[in-house]
């Protein structure tokens, strides 16, 4: 696919942990996307909105944002931020030595934003972080998740959240999303994920179903969907270049397929979304 957004990459090279203060200037960002990582960003100064996919949020701080690997952001200042930024890749968990960490980790991802629960813990606890970035000891990582477990736990409202719920990221259907919504290729069939994950199209459908009454391809065209809709509002490019950027024969195939899915046409939808007053 050839794809016109900018990917960002933040964590150098073997590094699965970073955090930093947010850069205290006031400009408009580009819309990019971040590779292979979460990115948790506190914000307890500044004004002005974010757009994350096609949501615009307008920042109201104290406030907490979660993105997740590739999603699509950008923003627009209107007043100097403060607050901090880190980046955890899910691998920098144990599940087997953490697991009680990992789940608190696996509910919070799925947030778009979260409440604050204690401004003070959080902000003792992320300094405390800021303060162990480029420590080296053996003893970095383990005091690293002390202060995320405290975060996690104690300084934000996790909807998902059941004590003792060791959510399994290793399932089927665990395994199709992370893959559909991580990797730079969107196939349009089924049977290709699943010859990705090794297991029939009918197997990966029944797990789609049985964990959440979705089909694997309702969750295919659900991507689709997304990338285009990120392409309209996002970058200029016209339908027939978006078309092609998604692996479509021509522009009428495409019109076609987002009408029957969104209810509007893609011109139609850029004019609603840039003709509105959010």
């Amino acid at each position: 696919m050839n794809y016109p957004i900018t990917v960002k990459n933040k964590l150098d090279e073997g590094l699965e942990f970073k955090i930093s203060k947010f850069k205290e200037i006031i400009k408009k960002t580009k819309p990019h996307k971040h590779d292979g990582y979460f990115e948790f960003i506190y914000l307890f100064e500044g004004e002005g909105y974010h757009w994350i996919d096609n949501k615009k949020v307008f920042i109201k701080t104290p406030q907490v944002f979660v993105l997740q690997p590739n999603q699509l952001h950008c923003w627009q200042f209107t007043a100097i931020p403060k607050g901090y930024i880190f980046m955890v890749k899910e691998s920098f968990f144990d599940k087997v030595t953490e697991p009680y960490l990992m789940n608190l980790f696996n509910c919070a991802k799925k947030e778009l934003a979260l409440d604050i629960t204690d401004i003070q813990v959080l902000q003792f606890a992320l300094q405390q972080l800021y303060e162990e970035r480029g420590k080296d000891s053996l003893e970095r990582k383990s005091i690293i998740n002390s202060w995320l477990r405290i975060i996690f736990e104690n300084s934000f409202s996790i909807p998902d959240l059941k004590v003792g719920n060791l959510n399994t990221e290793n399932s089927i259907y665990s395994k199709f999303s992370n893959l559909l919504n991580t990797d730079k290729n969107i196939y349009k069939k089924v049977a290709d994920y699943a010859a990705i994950l090794n297991v029939t199209p009918q197997n990966l459908n029944y797990h789609c179903v049985k964990q959440t009454g979705k089909s694997a391809s309702s969750y295919i065209t659900d991507r689709f969907i997304l990338e285009a809709k990120r392409l309209l509002l996002h970058t200029d490019q016209n339908i027939n270049e978006i078309a092609f950027s998604l692996g479509f024969d021509d522009s009428s195939n495409f019109t076609k397929f987002f009408k029957n899915n969104t209810g509007f046409t893609p011109v139609n939808f850029r004019k609603s979304v840039f003709n509105s007053t959010i």
